[in-house]
């Protein structure tokens, strides 16, 4: 996960053990479980501002899902195999037309 991502669940103000926590949790799982990302009903959209991924490169699009029954998106991309957790934003992405 990216300081971005972090720095993100503070200011949504979602701590350990709460409610949205454990949603974005479910989340997580979901991704690192999946048979192939994106997975139905994830959205490609630009990032709502630059993120600095992991390999500190500049990321401005990516996929986003909704935690189930919140108002809570979890952005990522996946390379490598690897699964990088971007962003968590309450705002929804707008999908990329391609």
């Amino acid at each position: 996960m990216t300081r971005d991502y972090v720095e993100a669940r503070k200011r949504l103000g979602i701590v350990s053990g709460g409610p949205a926590a454990k949603a974005l949790a479910r989340v997580v799982r979901e991704l690192m479980t999946a048979d192939a990302l994106p997975m139905p009903g994830d959205v490609e959209a630009f990032l709502p501002r630059i993120v600095e991924g992991l390999a500190g490169r500049r990321v401005i699009s990516a996929y986003a899902r909704r935690a189930k029954n919140r108002r809570i998106w979890l952005w990522y991309i996946e390379h490598d195999e690897l699964v990088e957790l971007l962003l968590v934003t309450e705002v929804p992405p707008r999908a990329i037309d391609r």
